[in-house]
Formats: structure tokens, C-alpha cells, sequence
């Protein structure tokens, strides 16, 4: 795992770049704190911070072709390599090293943009080919790790992160309302939009071209789901077809993810996800695995006796530490303090708080990331088996008068009439409006909170069609597929896997995720409905697997989540300081929005009259991150 950055100038010459590139490598060290290196030739410039696992002595990048003439930095582990060097070697090709990521050059001169079909890993890698004078980057099937550009009209810089990127002189730091807008609806930035008007991220599954100064963006892999396809229930015969072949694909990811050559660990929560891989990865480690768990002083959603109980199953060296209130301030501020995006997703804490702990033992952790959003795990999507089997949704859906497509049309919010408009269709569609229960700010709730200055700048963007997640363009009728294909498309990249990865490279831990196999998510994805939920039940299929492999009382138990009480905290614990950072010392809030009408958010909080919670978090993130991006 690492940090990657780099600059390719129209005109100009990189190598009066170097101090610049060497002060961006620099703001990736924690992602990269083994080595760091930069490479220019020409108008190119590489930027590599390095975090060793794989070729410990030999995998220093840039890595380059036979001639040199096609030289690549990456971010991320391809887990097939092995497999496609043998391939490679075979075609004639010969390597320098035993890194992972040298395979990506010799496949990009075999294969071009179609190499992007042989790879197995998670990746943020970007190619200059000197004989085409091209440059190519892409980004993994899920988004597990960022990739952050901009371009101008003499510049094209890319990063890991926002804040390297911002270092260049020549990239301006205007804050995107849009952006904004859009971060105070579903608590992240969708992509591709940053919260900078001139930084963009490359979306999950996709790749960038740039020729003669021209910049093309293309899709290379997506998920595919197939159309509701409900099996009888005395059916079991399929059941048990389907059971064993995602058995058979998750044995095999998990043994894939497991190639390292530094300890290899697992963050243990105690739920089906995570006590699947460390069953399925014990088998493989030989030797006691380090697993690693958080407990929540005093909260209803402490999983951490189920932790224990898996830890003993399997024999593991666990490790479990305790999360309470008193450390939310300091993990608050160090997380945003790191974070590229705001994120308003509080499990990040108790996450970077595990993160910091585990990184004193392994390099590497497996998590169970993926599973809810793959297999069916949330509530929501029970609600849409129970929609599926209504009369009367099956005669709207076969009289054509209800579609996703026809009553999800977000487009711009317009104030909140346009996001209105959609809910009031989805009325008849009660699990799709599910998808987005959690939002923070409702259309008009920000514009009450909007300065006068901000209001004014904002109406031509609610005049305008916009570019919100684009529930119209969702393929799926099935309420169920529609929910499952929102979660993977926006959700997974753009909350949990920014998450993921800010949580743990913020303490120089790389964490992988197995059950985002792209393989294994071809699988997930020709599931019948019911294979991954029922109107009783979530991850049937991972269940049906748990039930082998896991104690009994883990396997049947309830989803809790990775949350805490954080409305109860902001009301007691947090109180004094919440009202002295949006209130008495904030930066944000007398440029952005109505100081009164944010206190009187607090006031309402902390009388007990409404629960603000989500939304002041909202704010804490916000203001946080505003302090150390913009200032």
C-alpha cells in the first residue's frame, strides 16, 4: 500500500518540479512511511510513498518496463500477480522485481486499456507510456482506494489525496457549493465532484486517458444484478447450489488477499462479515492470527463479547480496546484533520481508533467491508422483498405506472421541491426511500441554514438540472436491485470504503476487503433476490455459509453495526465543546451559514425537544475539515 502523486505539464519541464513533488510525497507519508521517492523525465513527474508489503527489499517504485519506456506508480496490491507474471513471462516479457505492481506494465503493453480485465487486487495506479505519450490511470472495480486529479490547460496532477494536490500553485482552493450542497444531503461528497471546484476523483471502475492534453474518463467494469428472479421456497436444492458455489468463490478471495510478506491480521467486530473471514483465513495462515476489536463503554451495540467468543472459536491473539466518549474529541479532530473529504459518518472514529491500535502489531488487516452491500445485510432491504410480494405493487409495476426510473427522477433539489417530488413518488416505493432515511439536511432545512450570500450564489444551482445521484438512471425496477446497485454505486465508494481507508492509512495500515473480490461480486450479483434477503432475513446465502463454519450463537445473531450513541454524547459529554466550535470559535459558520439558526439547532439538541444528532455531527465534520482544507 501506498501514496501516489504526480504532474504531467503541456510545455514545462517536470524536473523544475522536484522540491514541489517532494513536498506533496511529503503529505502522503503517513500512507507511505518506509519510502519515499520522485521520478521525472521530461514533462513527467512521479511521486511514490511507500508503505512495504510485498518485495520488502526490491519493490521500490517507479517501476518500469524492459526498455523504460513505460514507467507506472501504484497504490494498492494486485493479488493475481503471480498468476499473470508467469502468463507475462511466458509472452516474453522479463522483470526486475518481486513486486505485484510490475505486472501493470508489461500488461499495459500487451493489452492497453483491456488490462484492466486481468486484474485482481484493489489499485490507484497511473502509467505514462513515453513511445505514445500517454498517460493512463485507473482505479479499482469498488473504489477501495482513491485517485484525485485535476486538470488544467498547461497541468494535468493527480493524487491520493486532496491535500497533496493543493500544494500546486496552480491549483485554486474555491470551495464547490455544489459540493457542499450535496455533502449536507447524504453526509459525503458523491463523485466525481470534491469539495474543491477544481479537483476531481476518478469514480470506482473506471480509467483516464490523456493524449495531446486531451482527457477522456471511461467505465471499465461495473456490477451487474440480475433482475428479480425469486426461486420457490421448497426449492432448497437451488439453495444449496447457490451456498456452495459463493462458498467455494469467498474461500477463494479470502486465500487471495491473504499473499503478504508482513503479518497479516483481522478487525474482529464479532458480526457474520468479519467472523467468516477470520475462519476462513485461520485456515490459510497457518499460525495463530492477530485479530482486533473496539468496545463501546456503556452502549447497547458493543459487540465485543461476540468478538471474544469468535476469538476463542478460532483461536486467535486478539486484541480489544475500549472506545468512550471522553476520546471523541481527539479523534474527531484528527480524522478530519486527515480526511480528503468531509465525511459525516461517525463509525470512522471507533474505526481509526481500532486502526491505531492494530497498526503496533500488522501491517495488514482483512475487514469484512462489502459484505451488507454485496449479500443484502442492511433492514432496508427486507422492506423490499415485503414491497416485491405486495398486490399492489405487482399491478403498479405491471401496468408501467410505477418504475424506479419514472418516479425516482432526482435531478436538481431546487430548494428541496425536486428531492420532494421524488419522495412523494417513492411513497409507492417505500424501500428505495429507505435508501436515504439517514440524510442529513432536507432541501429547505439548508436553505434555513444558508447565509444570505450563500442563498443568493446557490439559486442558480437549483435552477439548473443537476448532477445528484442519479436515482433516474437506476436500471433496476425491483426495489431490492434498485437499493442494492445505489449502495454499490455510491455508498460503498464514496462513505464506507473513504472510510476504510482514511481510518487506516491515516496510521499507515493497509486493510483489505475479500468479500470485494470482484469475482466474487460477479457471483453476488446473479443471485436471486431471495438468496440474499427475505422479508425475514438478511445475507441468506452468508448465513447459509456461517452456519458451517461459525458457532451457532454467532452464526444467527442480529446485525448491530459499527455504531455508538453519538446524539446521547453531543447532548452530555461533547456539549460544552460543541457549542464553543460552531458557536464562539467557528470559521465556517459566519462565511457559510446563519450563525442564529445554528445555534438554535443546538439549543433544540440539548433541551431534549428534537434529536439534531445527525445533523450537528454534520456540521462538527464540516467545520473541522473547513479549518484544516480552506482555513
Amino acid at each position: 500500500m501506498c501514496g501516489i502523486c504526480g504532474i504531467l505539464n503541456r510545455e514545462e519541464p517536470a524536473d523544475a518540479s522536484r522540491t514541489l513533488l517532494s513536498k506533496m510525497v511529503d503529505q502522503l507519508s503517513a500512507r507511505g512511511p518506509d519510502e519515499q521517492s520522485v521520478h521525472t523525465e521530461g514533462r513527467l513527474g512521479f511521486g511514490h510513498a511507500r508503505l512495504s508489503i510485498i518485495d520488502l527489499e526490491g519493490g521500490h517504485q517507479p517501476l518500469f518496463n524492459e526498455n523504460k519506456s513505460v514507467v507506472v506508480i501504484c497504490n494498492g496490491e494486485i493479488y493475481n500477480y503471480r498468476e499473470l507474471r508467469k502468463q507475462l513471462e511466458e509472452k516474453g516479457h522479463w522483470f526486475r522485481t518481486q513486486s505485484d505492481c510490475e505486472v501493470i506494465v508489461h500488461l499495459w503493453e500487451e493489452y492497453g486499456t483491456n488490462m484492466l480485465s486481468d486484474l485482481r487486487g484493489m489499485f490507484a495506479f497511473v502509467l505514462y507510456d513515453k513511445n505514445k505519450d500517454v498517460l493512463f490511470g485507473a482505479r479499482d472495480f469498488f473504489g477501495q482506494k482513491p485517485l484525485y486529479y485535476h486538470k488544467g490547460a498547461d497541468l494535468f496532477a493527480f493524487s491520493s489525496e486532496v491535500k497533496s494536490l493543493l500544494l500546486h500553485p496552480e491549483i485554486n482552493h474555491n470551495l464547490d457549493l455544489v459540493a457542499l450542497d450535496q455533502f449536507l444531503f447524504y453526509r459525503y461528497v458523491p463523485h466525481p465532484r470534491t469539495m474543491f471546484t477544481s479537483i476531481k476523483q476518478v469514480p470506482a471502475g473506471h480509467y483516464f486517458l490523456l493524449k495531446q492534453n486531451k482527457l477522456t474518463i471511461e467505465r471499465y467494469w461495473e456490477s451487474h444484478l440480475e433482475p428479480e428472479t425469486l426461486f420457490q421456497p421448497d426449492k432448497k436444492s437451488e439453495e444449496r447450489e447457490w451456498t456452495e458455489t459463493v462458498k467455494e468463490a469467498l474461500f477463494d478471495a479470502v486465500e487471495s488477499h491473504m499473499v503478504s510478506d508482513v503479518p497479516v491480521g483481522v478487525f474482529l467486530s464479532g458480526g457474520i462479515d468479519s467472523c467468516l473471514m477470520t475462519a476462513i483465513a485461520t485456515q490459510y495462515y497457518g499460525k495463530p492470527m492477530q485479530t482486533f476489536s473496539i468496545a463501546f463503554t456503556g452502549s447497547k451495540q458493543d459487540e465485543s463479547p461476540y468478538a471474544r467468543q469468535a476469538s476463542k472459536h478460532f483461536k486467535t491473539e486478539h486484541f480489544e480496546f475500549s472506545f468512550d466518549p471522553h476520546q471523541v474529541y481527539r479523534y474527531l479532530t484528527e480524522t478530519s484533520a486527515y480526511c480528503s473529504q468531509p465525511l459525516a459518518d461517525s463509525a470512522i472514529l471507533p474505526l481509526y481508533a481500532l486502526s491505531q491500535q492494530a497498526a503496533k502489531h500488522v501491517k495488514v488487516v482483512l475487514t469484512g467491508d462489502g459484505g451488507d452491500e454485496l449479500f443484502g445485510g442492511y433492514r432496508k432491504y427486507r422492506r423490499g422483498v415485503s414491497a416485491l410480494s405486495h398486490t399492489m405493487w405487482k399491478s403498479l409495476r405491471t401496468s408501467n405506472i410505477i418504475s424506479t426510473k419514472r418516479l425516482a427522477k432526482c435531478g436538481s433539489d431546487r430548494l428541496g421541491l425536486r428531492s420532494m417530488q421524488a419522495r412523494l413518488g417513492m411513497l409507492l416505493v417505500p424501500p428505495l426511500r429507505c435508501t436515504y432515511k439517514r440524510k442529513a439536511w432536507e432541501g429547505w432545512d439548508r436553505y434555513d441554514l444558508y447565509s444570505n450570500e450563500l442563498r443568493q450564489s446557490m439559486r442558480e444551482y437549483y435552477a439548473e438540472e443537476s448532477d445528484w445521484i442519479p436515482l433516474h438512471d437506476c436500471p433496476y425496477a425491483d426495489p431490492v436491485n434498485a437499493m442494492l446497485s445505489l449502495d454499490q454505486n455510491w455508498y460503498l465508494p464514496d462513505d464506507l470504503l473513504l472510510k476504510t481507508d482514511h481510518a487506516t492509512m491515516a496510521n499507515s495500515l493497509e486493510s483489505r476487503a475479500p468479500l470485494l473480490d470482484h469475482r466474487l461480486a460477479s457471483i453476488a450479483g446473479r443471485l436471486p433476490t431471495n438468496m440474499k434477503t427475505t422479508a425475514k432475513q438478511t445475507k441468506v446465502v452468508l448465513r447459509n455459509i456461517a452456519k458451517q463454519l461459525l458457532p451457532v450463537e454467532l452464526a444467527s445473531r442480529p446485525k448491530k453495526g459499527f455504531t455508538f450513541p453519538i446524539s446521547q454524547w453531543l447532548r452530555e459529554d461533547l456539549k460544552g465543546w460543541v457549542y464553543e466550535l460552531l458557536c464562539e470559535t467557528s470559521t465556517m459558520v459566519p462565511q457559510l451559514f446563519q450563525p442564529q439558526h445554528v445555534k438554535q439547532i443546538l439549543d433544540e439538541h440539548n433541551s431534549g425537544k428534537y434529536n439534531h444528532g445527525i445533523k450537528i455531527y454534520t456540521l462538527l465534520t464540516l467545520e473541522l475539515w473547513y479549518r484544516n482544507f480552506v482555513g
